[in-house]
């Protein structure tokens, strides 16, 4: 009798198991859908980088799945994702009958357009994201992203702040304040951490053609009016005014510096940095008042560097990173600048730069691109540190300069289980 007792109270205990397993299980199948459907708010027409997000989230649980499947609706914006799992019994020969616990979740997108501003592409720096001092970050209505898969992706000061529609982080968080002082509410609100990394969408962008010196070891002194070329030797603004005519500036052997109270102004241009030598220089003192091309090669490109071959984005699970030997695999987070913006007044930065060759440092005291109608900022890791406060407008509706595909706004954005 006793045994039987027991058995009847262990059944029952796992009647009960079973029951909560299932609600887990159906928890793990909401959330898949949910990260999903968000992933699909800034891939636009890609159904299967949604699906890989799916499988990601459900398979860096505790479960040991015996089915997934993701389905994807570009039309209706949805994305269904089915769980199957066996159940866990202190008794299994009572429940052998028993069939794989499911789930099914459907979410959906709705409400106005979503937007990606800033991504750093490193999956191998100690930071791709650094805020130093009293810096800030204002991108209240768009995304940014962290492929960095350390512990310390995004690292942010005590003093430093950041505000973002989305803030997704391939690793993990350190340090202050993300989008005020709640610093709990606001990670649930806006952060994910070990999300699935972000592919650089402008990997595949054609590069201009590097022809004959045009203009070589470009110095402005005074006032000078520049036109489009191959600039030999780059192009320094000592002290002077730079006024450039639209189109097309390529920069080999030198810098693009500006310093001394210099001044570069010019609407629809674009840059192209091609090789070691060609640098982002924008000084302390320097003014800066620039927008992308509306046509051409450098479409929509203010900046531009020439690439170099990447290291493959990490996708495997936080979990099993922790395995690895992250020492042999990450890269200092103190190495030098390869470029800089260190102004005071560069106010208008309109368009995309795109930095994949090197670490970005923003560094000054004032806001930098708060009067662009739009500002979008790929590069390979960044820094910022002393007071700026970079801000990344999306008003892509008051500037008729195209914003780069993979970038800027996205159909519709807010995530909601609709089943």
């Amino acid at each position: 009798m006793l045994v039987a007792l027991l058995a009847l109270v262990g059944g029952g205990l796992d009647l009960m198991s079973v029951s909560n397993q299932k609600a887990s299980l159906q928890d793990l199948a909401d959330g898949a859908a949910l990260a999903a459907v968000h992933e699909l708010a800034v891939t636009a027409e890609d159904a299967e980088r949604p699906k890989e997000v799916a499988r990601y989230y459900a398979e860096t649980s505790e479960w040991a799945l015996t089915k997934f499947n993701a389905q994807v609706d570009l039309q209706a914006r949805e994305v269904t994702v089915t769980l199957a799992a066996k159940p866990v019994t202190n008794f299994p020969e009572m429940l052998s009958g028993m069939e794989d616990l499911s789930a099914t979740a459907t979410a959906r997108l709705s409400g106005r357009g979503g937007n990606i501003c800033m991504i750093g592409l490193s999956p191998e720096a100690m930071s791709t994201l650094r805020l130093r001092s009293r810096s800030r970050i204002t991108a209240d209505s768009c995304a940014i992203y962290s492929n960095s898969t350390s512990e310390s992706s995004m690292w942010i000061d005590s003093t430093a702040e950041v505000s973002a529609d989305l803030i997704c982080v391939a690793g993990g968080y350190k340090g202050g304040a993300v989008s005020g002082n709640n610093l709990d509410e606001d990670l649930r609100s806006s952060m994910t951490e070990d999300c699935m990394p972000v592919s650089d969408p402008l990997a595949m962008r054609l590069k201009p053609t590097v022809g004959a010196c045009d203009f070589t070891n470009t110095v402005i002194k005074k006032s000078k009016v520049l036109g489009p070329g191959v600039y030999c030797g780059g192009i320094v603004v000592d002290g002077g005014k730079a006024t450039l005519k639209p189109g097309e500036y390529i920069l080999t052997g030198g810098p693009l510096h500006v310093s001394n109270n210099g001044t570069l102004k010019g609407e629809n241009v674009g840059f192209y940095l091609s090789g070691p030598e060609a640098k982002l220089e924008f000084d302390y003192d320097s003014n800066i008042a620039v927008s992308a091309p509306k046509t051409g090669i450098l479409t929509g490109l203010l900046l531009f560097s020439s690439p170099f071959e990447s290291a493959p984005v990490e996708t495997t699970s936080r979990r099993k990173r922790k395995r690895a030997r992250r020492s042999d695999r990450l890269v200092s987070g103190v190495q030098q600048a390869d470029h800089y913006i260190r102004s005071d007044n560069a106010r208008r930065l309109v368009g995309t730069i795109y930095l994949p060759n090197g670490k970005l440092l923003i560094d000054g005291r004032k806001p930098i691109a708060d009067r662009s109608e739009y500002t979008v900022i790929i590069a390979d890791t960044f820094e910022l540190q002393d007071g700026p406060n970079l801000v990344l407008r999306t008003d892509y509706h008051l500037s008729d300069i195209p914003v780069p595909a993979g970038v800027g706004p996205v159909a519709e954005k807010e995530p909601r289980l609709v089943k």
